[in-house]
């Protein structure tokens, strides 16, 4: 999700910012049950995830 929405906004998006559609497609595609809820990284994961995003992109 990280990756679409920074390409898409420019940025990454807070944890609630994300639409509900897409949250129960990613969990659908998983095969998570219908009532998990996200859980949001930080620290030193989301900081290298999102490190990746922007190398991919191509942004600093």
């Amino acid at each position: 999700m990280a990756l679409k929405s920074y390409r898409r906004v420019g940025r990454f998006p807070k944890p609630d910012e994300y639409p509900e559609m897409v949250v129960d497609f990613v969990r659908r595609t998983v095969e998570l049950p219908e009532g998990t809820l996200p859980l949001y990284e930080t620290g030193r994961t989301a900081e290298r995830q999102r490190t990746e995003v922007r190398q991919r992109v191509g942004t600093k």
